[in-house]
């Protein structure tokens, strides 16, 4: 690779054509980059069409070093915004470091992709501002008054999880299942996914496609389900009272996408329960488990309870958990997709 000291793109159009230095980068911190890695080497064994151009890969090299990785690409569900990576930590994130980069990605993005594709930009708080003002620089297209998501990125380990207290685990008059999810479950994880878009504005699904999401999860077994029914019901009816999704998964790292219970099951440690089992199914393969909570968000203190860091007043003893934003793009000039 060059060693040029001014920054330059490259645009892939296949996750096949990605180079090496480009996977090493996003392999050396896949906590970080847990919104590129696992679906590009999803892509992988997938056989796109360089000539459609439906998605791509940008890299913006200076020095001999890749600095970012942005991705355009394509889920189940929809077309994702714009994921931004990298591997530069917060206190090198300069502005004198950042504009020549982020205007190289943007400038990029702009000659391979249509303009309408791009509705939204998610990456760290300091780079999705500045480069969606390139964005807008280059194209007229504003970004919204109010983000879409603001969230912390959080992680927890093998070090930092919280085995469960015995009240945390007995619940009298009622018996629950913490599993996989089954094919029987298929319509009470659907309404769920259902529920769970409702309350994600403007990322909603109608029911046929939260049925069709849902297929998928517990066909992928990316998809637990907590169940309860009381010992006092004749009918012995069981609920499927919260889920938990895992849907972006590397070599050492899962990502929990989605924690939903609705409203006739908070309060009841519902998501406590599920998310620490999900937790620890998932660490017996894996380094970390990986999430994103809105800053707003009352269930980051659950999350807290299991073990994810930062998430208490204490981001700043973990430099990795920073603020992600995503940055919305004037709905009339652009096609909103979903993820």
């Amino acid at each position: 690779m060059p060693s040029s000291t001014e920054p330059y793109a490259a645009v892939y159009f296949s996750a096949t054509a990605i180079p090496g230095d480009v996977w090493d980068a996003l392999h050396a911190d896949p906590r970080a980059a847990n919104v590129i890695l696992p679906i590009a080497q999803k892509q992988l064994t997938r056989q796109t069409d360089p000539s459609k151009r439906g998605q791509c890969w940008i890299a913006v090299f200076s020095f001999g070093k890749v600095d970012f990785v942005l991705s355009v690409t394509n889920g189940d569900n929809g077309q994702y915004p714009v994921f931004i990576f990298t591997p530069h930590r917060p206190h090198l994130r300069t502005r004198e470091f950042l504009h020549p980069r982020l205007l190289r990605l943007a400038e990029a993005l702009h000659a391979s992709m249509p303009v309408k594709r791009i509705y939204s930009v998610f990456a760290p708080d300091e780079i999705a501002y500045p480069f969606v003002a390139c964005w807008t620089h280059l194209t007229g297209v504003q970004a919204l008054r109010d983000p879409y998501y603001h969230a912390w990125s959080s992680y927890c380990s093998r070090q930092t999880f919280v085995s469960p207290k015995r009240q945390d685990t007995v619940v009298p008059g009622v018996i629950f299942q913490l599993r996989p999810a089954v094919e029987s479950d298929l319509s009470g994880v659907a309404e769920l996914c259902y529920l769970f878009a409702k309350e994600s504005e403007p990322f909603v699904l109608t029911r046929s496609a939260a049925v069709s999401e849902a297929r998928k999860l517990i066909q992928q077994q990316q998809v637990w389900v907590h169940t309860i029914r009381h010992e006092n019901d004749p009918a012995c009816t069981e609920h499927v009272a919260c889920i938990a999704a895992f849907t972006r998964n590397s070599e050492s790292v899962a990502t929990i996408t989605k924690v939903y219970t609705p409203p006739d099951w908070r309060r009841q440690g519902c998501a406590l329960r599920l998310v620490r089992r999900v937790t620890k199914h998932l660490l017996a393969t894996k380094q970390y488990v990986a999430l994103f909570v809105g800053r707003e968000n009352d269930a980051a203190h659950v999350y807290h309870r299991v073990g994810f860091v930062g998430l208490a007043n204490d981001a700043e003893e973990y430099p990795s958990v920073e603020s992600w934003i995503e940055l919305g793009l004037d709905p009339a000039k652009v096609q909103l997709g979903h993820w």
